[in-house]
This record gives C-alpha cells, structure tokens and sequence, in this order.
C-alpha cells in the first residue's frame, strides 16, 4: 500500500496504458512473425517444380534461396517476393518471434504485477525506447549491418553476389588486393593527393578566415563567393573546372601564358593528370576549411589581443603566438577531417576524366578502386576484392587519425 500511494492516480493510470499498448503491441509482431515462418514452412513442404513434380525438402530449401538472391534477374511478383523470402528465412522469423513472445509475455506479467512503483519505471525505460528505436533502426540497417558484411564480404573468396555463394573463407582477396598494380597506383595517388591538399588547403583557408574575421568592407560579399561552391553540384563545379583545364581554350592556361608558360595538357597528359585533381581539390576544400577555422578564431577572446598590442606585439607575431596557439585545437580537427576526406576522393575524378581514372587509367585512388571492383559493369565485378580494399583503406585511415591525434597532443596548446 505504501508503494502506491507514492504516485498519483494520474502515472499510475498512465503507467498501466503504457504497459498495455506496448504488451499488444508486441503480441501483434509475435504473431506477424510467426504467420510469415508458418507459410514459409507450408509453401516448402508444397513446393512443386516447373513440371508439377513435387520438390523434397533440400530442393525447395535451394530453390527458395535461388529465388530471393536472384531477384534482381527475375521479375518476380510482390506476393512471389514475399513468399520466397518466407520459405527462405523462416528460421530466422520463428527464432525473432520466439524472442518477441518471451519479451510480450515479460511485458503482461509486469501489467498484472501491483508493483505500481517497478511498473513506472519500466514505462519510463519503455518510453525512452519508443524514441531511441528509429535512430536504432536506422543505425543497425544503415551502419552496422553495412560493416558486418563488408568484414564477411572480404574473406569470402570466389565470392559470387548474385547467388551468394563462395568457394571458401580465406585471405586471397587481400593478397590480390595487394598485388594488383592498380592498388599500388592508386595507394601512391591518395597519398600524393592527401599530401598536397591537406596543408596547402588549411593554409589558405586559414589565410583566408582570418581576414574575414576582420570585419573589413563587403565581407559578406566575400563571405558568400568563398562559401558558394558548398551550394553549388559536384558535377556542376567539375564541368567547370574541366573547361578551365582544356588545353587550347582554358582559362588556366590562358592566365599562365603572361608569365610565356606553354599550354599544359592537364587533361590528356597522365603526368598532369593528379596535379589537375589537386588543383581542383584544394578549391573544393577549401569552404568548409574557411567555416571551420573561421568558427574557432571567433571563439578567441579579444583580451589576448588587447594586452598583446598594449605590450608592443606587431601583427605577424600576434598571429603567431596568439591565434595560432589558441587555434590550434580547430586546426588540428579541420586536419582530420580533411585528411579522412581527401583520402576518399572520388567525386572529382568523375567530372574531370568523363568518369574514368584519369587519361590513361593512370589516376586511379582508392575508393575509386573500390567502385570499380564493387559496381563495374564491365564484366570485373569482384565484390570480395572490393570489400578487402574498403578494409584496408580504414586501417590505413585509423592509423592515420592515430598518429595526428599523437602529434595533437603534444602541440595543443594548454
């Protein structure tokens, strides 16, 4: 009796309605669940071959399998779908709708229990769940699943993704990965590119935030020109910049011929090729830099720079031992994030190469290896290749953010 009255009639109604709902609402999926296993069973115990003859057990399990992993080559119907998938994956649907029913059967008996003070906090738990469930949702189908399978995906060998079949569990696709020339390649290009970008890109930007931290006349108007190119396509900004880089009419050579430099290939040359996708990634990188290190120099209190100036500091030593040092947490993320982002360079090549990588195949970076092993539609489909390289290219990058995050340490200033 004490435990009752310790809430009022209001929560303990309340606490009540919630247990029922949610304790109705998992009988539904219970029973959902086990009418989907049910026919699924039924329809492989009368499955029939195309001739009317009667399938055993293993041939309906096979053909049910054969049917939803090739459901992109065949047209099958909604309801043909529906029942494959059932037959399929009945196991799977009895084992979930088991779970659901122990959970039903915990909730009811939590509804009839007179614990009113237990029966609040599980609604509390209940509610709390009832919102965090489509982020859940989302991040098991979008996320986790997407990296469970890409681990299995890699040491599947002679992986087939049509039919999901594979000859045995091993390390060959690493060891094709890793002697394919291409990788090589594109493991040289994505370090040059990585290299080059990242600080000629944070230098500028830096620059660049600077002085519009200044407030000087029509910042807001150079505010927005820096800041357009975030607004503007990818594709858009590439067919841009492959104009610019045309040899006989662009306007890059065309600026270059007042200091007498001849016209360069940029696009047709191989040797010109990466230091075309560098030009046009620091210009690509650049606003999202300048947002990021214009947000932190913000963030510095004037009162450095006032007792600085009344100490005789100039500007160029201001902003070295001062907005530097203060800045340097800022500067150590823009480098992270730059560097994990240019390491995955990919739209860019599209614009600029008409889809291929470079001229002569030549510029090939790592994700670009990857889609082209992944979705090829040239006849090198090789989903176990691809999955071996995306492994590799997040090791390369979780020592990579290890390292700077060392580095960080011991420059951060304190």
């Amino acid at each position: 009796m004490t435990e009752t009255r310790k809430l009022p009639r209001r929560l303990r109604r309340q606490s009540q309605a919630t247990l029922y709902v949610h304790t109705a609402l998992f009988a539904l999926i219970t029973l959902a669940l086990l009418a989907m296993a049910v026919y699924g069973v039924m329809g492989l115990k009368n499955a029939v071959a195309a001739d009317g003859t009667p399938l055993t057990w293993e041939q309906a399990v096979d053909n049910a399998a054969t049917q939803t992993l090739a459901r992109n080559y065949k047209k099958l119907s909604a309801g043909d779908k529906l029942r494959y998938n059932a037959q399929d994956n009945w196991v799977a649907l009895l084992v979930v709708a088991v779970l659901a029913g122990v959970f039903t059967g915990v909730l009811l008996k939590m509804a009839c229990s007179r614990d009113v003070s237990r029966k609040h906090t599980v609604c509390g738990y209940l509610e709390a769940l009832d919102y965090l469930l489509p982020f859940l949702f989302g991040l098991v189908l979008f996320t986790v699943y997407p990296i469970v399978n890409v681990v299995t995906l890699a040491f599947k060998e002679k992986y087939n993704y049509i039919y999901d079949s594979f000859a045995s569990v091993g390390i060959d696709n690493f060891r094709k990965v890793l002697n394919d020339r291409n990788f090589i390649n594109a493991l040289k290009n994505t370090a040059q590119y990585v290299v080059f970008v990242v600080p000629i890109s944070t230098c500028l930007s830096l620059a660049v935030a600077n002085l519009l931290n200044r407030k000087l006349k029509f910042s807001a108007l150079f505010q927005t020109a820096y800041f357009l190119p975030m607004v503007t396509a990818a594709t858009a900004t590439g067919l841009a910049w492959k104009f610019m880089f045309q040899a006989d009419y662009g306007l890059i050579n065309y600026l270059l011929g007042f200091f007498g430099v001849e016209p360069i290939r940029w696009l047709t040359a191989s040797r010109y090729n990466i230091w075309a996708l560098i030009i046009y990634g620091i210009w690509n990188i650049m606003p999202f830099t300048i947002i990021l290190l214009l947000s932190g120099l913000q963030n510095i209190d004037e009162t450095y720079y006032t007792a600085a100036r009344v100490d005789g500091a100039k500007g160029k030593r201001i902003f070295f031992r001062i907005t530097v040092p203060l800045l340097a947490p800022t500067i150590s993320l823009v480098l992270i994030i730059n560097s994990i982002s240019s390491a995955k360079v990919f739209n860019e090549i599209f614009p600029l190469f008409n889809g291929n990588p470079g001229a002569h195949e030549n510029l090939y970076t790592m994700v670009y290896y990857i889609y082209n092993y992944a979705f090829n539609a040239g006849g090198s489909v090789d989903m176990g290749r691809a999955a071996a390289a995306a492994i590799i290219l997040f090791f390369i990058l979780l020592v990579f953010t290890m390292l700077q995050l060392l580095v960080q340490r011991k420059w951060q200033y304190h």
